[in-house]
């Protein structure tokens, strides 16, 4: 079971790509551009959003990696969330699961649901972590379903299934 949640878990973050369409809401790219340019975390992450899956701009994923950094330098969690599947990925940078682990855990500590979820999902998976650790996964699945987050409900239901 843990294996083909593991699979099914990796194969999303690959399937559906970086932010999971997070961030590009067809905001002028001019706009964004200049807003990143000044600093706006929300917008250098939009920007990273854009390079990487060529949305509005032409694809450049090494450009949308330095505007994800950007981003999560400054704690921004849909940035360092955004950042973290760059390193899950492994396909701009080499795969990198600590650093993605610490990237989910502070934007999960700042309350992030999104980032709770796949910091669970790696202490199931035993990822960046000495070995899988089920309590810690669901203590983290429990604070992201708390937000509304379906993914972590339908988890938390799973586990208790199969105890």
């Amino acid at each position: 079971m843990k294996l083909r949640q593991l699979l099914l878990w990796v194969s999303m973050v690959v399937a559906v790509g970086v932010g999971r369409g997070y961030g590009y809401d067809g905001t002028d790219l001019k706009e964004i551009k200049k807003l990143a340019e000044q600093g706006n975390p929300e917008a250098q992450m939009k920007l990273g959003v854009m390079y990487s899956s060529g949305v509005g701009v032409p694809l450049d994923k090494q450009e949308g990696v330095k505007w994800y950094q950007k981003s999560a330098q400054q704690g921004y969690a849909p940035g360092e969330w955004n950042l973290a599947f760059i390193y899950i990925r492994g396909e701009v940078v080499p795969q990198d699961f600590k650093r993605a682990f610490e990237l989910l855990q502070h934007a999960a500590d700042a309350g992030y649901d999104s980032a709770q979820y796949d910091l669970g999902m790696m202490y199931l998976q035993g990822l960046a972590v000495p070995a899988p650790d089920q309590e810690k996964a669901e203590v983290w699945f429990r604070r992201a379903a708390a937000q509304g987050n379906r993914e972590a409900k339908k988890m938390l239901r799973e586990l208790a299934a199969n105890q």
